[in-house]
């Protein structure tokens, strides 16, 4: 996922521009802030959704890490000779 372009405001500024920041979503990201300081994000919904997908994938690949350990304890490793001759 690429860098997001973004914007910072400020809480008030937010209250009175929010109608016009959010038609102003478009591949961006808005970054609120309360005396300079980051507190909130807006992201529009094809960002959230990617970022979703993302986890998604990630959270996927954990459960194959973690399957693909257990299956490399000595117990369960089969030489491939030793596979051959007992299937055949």
């Amino acid at each position: 996922m690429s860098e997001l372009k973004e914007t910072r405001i400020d809480v008030g500024d937010f209250k009175t521009q929010c109608y016009r920041l959010i038609y102003a979503l478009d591949g961006a990201k808005v970054v609120i802030t309360r005396y300079g300081k980051p507190v909130a994000v807006m992201i529009g919904v094809d960002e959230l959704e990617g970022l979703e997908a993302t986890i998604a994938v990630l959270e996927d690949s954990t459960g194959v890490l973690r399957r693909s350990i257990k299956d490399i304890q000595p117990d369960r490793l089969h030489d491939h000779d030793d596979v051959v001759r007992e299937l055949g």
